[in-house]
């Protein structure tokens, strides 16, 4: 409990929980996926019940989970024809911009 009533703990694991969130969306089944979310918002709702006083867990929690999805699509659909032979950073800006093209041109070579 003490996890939750600290600051520095509570941040810590609203970046810990947007992480597992975000891998979660970006690997997982449809189940998955649904499970992730709902400990999402479970969780958002827990950070404004519990920490109303600040908005930093809530804005850690989804900027963890915004960017371990990207990372980890980044990581799956590094071979796709758009970004193979491109730099990492080029590449996280690419799936960024353009990640539904990036996925279909995946899916299309395949």
């Amino acid at each position: 409990m003490e996890l939750i009533t600290s600051m520095w703990g509570f941040l810590a694991l609203a970046v810990l929980v947007g992480v597992g969130v975000g891998l979660a969306v970006e690997r997982g089944t449809r189940r998955t996926r649904v499970s992730a979310i709902i400990v999402g918002i479970g969780f958002f709702f827990l950070a404004t019940v519990v920490r109303s006083d600040t908005i930093w867990p809530a804005t850690l929690f989804g900027g963890a989970c915004g960017l371990t999805t990207l990372l980890s699509a980044v990581n799956r659909y590094a071979e796709s024809p758009h970004l193979a032979g491109e730099p990492y950073w080029r590449k996280v800006v690419i799936m960024a911009m353009h990640s539904r093209e990036v996925k279909a041109s995946a899916r299309r070579a395949e």
